[in-house]
């Protein structure tokens, strides 16, 4: 899980069984320092948590539990340590509340965005409207991509649908030069509910 915005702030949260465990953390390091010839991080214990030092000090690690750790930029520190205490919300619950309605997290991963002013104003016009995005991927039996795009009005999104509908016949035509086959542009599937314009495309294993 990665969460990013505007500047340097970033998160990373990675899970999986036992990795929060004192003796995980030392085996991890202990590889990493004799591969690098550095140590990753420095293990701090405290009353009630678990911190991972990192040397160049412009982020920090959080042990979230047995099975997961978080790693946090300097300047998000302060509210990830806030959050493993219990505090405050989870963006899904505030900013993203929206991803939850529009986006499938039951798919092999997905991605959910709000969209800046600053690259919203470099987008095509038809495209200028945009206030989020989100993209499930189903990679199960293929490769399967879901796009939401909400706007601030439905005269907006079905002004943008009838822009990517024109892009897609010149786009379906040069499916073979990138090498896939055309039963390709055959899935894509372009469409608009309310203020959400809605976007699919599926591959086969074979293409």
């Amino acid at each position: 899980v990665a969460a990013f915005s505007e500047g340097d702030h970033m998160m990373v949260g990675v899970r999986a069984r036992g990795l929060g465990e004192p003796a995980t953390l030392d085996c991890l390091a202990s590889k990493i320092e004799k591969a690098t010839g550095k140590a990753p991080w420095k293990r701090v214990t405290g009353t009630c948590d678990t911190t991972l030092e990192l040397p160049e000090g412009d982020a920090k690690g959080f042990v979230v539990g047995h099975d997961m750790v978080v790693i946090a930029s300097t300047s998000l520190e302060a509210a990830m340590g806030r959050r493993v205490a219990g505090k405050d919300r989870s963006a899904l619950d505030g900013r993203l509340a929206w991803a939850r309605k529009e986006v499938d997290m039951a798919n092999t991963a997905w991605v959910a965005t709000n969209v800046p002013a600053s690259a919203a104003a470099g987008l095509p016009t038809s495209m200028a409207g945009v206030s989020r995005v989100g993209m499930s991927i189903d990679a199960t039996k293929g490769l399967g991509l879901r796009l939401g795009a909400g706007f601030s009005s439905t005269s907006e999104a079905k002004a943008a649908q009838a822009e990517l509908e024109t892009q897609l016949v010149q786009l379906k035509a040069v499916l073979p030069l990138m090498g896939l086959p055309s039963s390709v542009g055959d899935t894509i599937e372009v469409d608009h509910k309310g203020n959400l314009l809605r976007m699919g495309m599926f591959l086969k294993l074979s293409d």
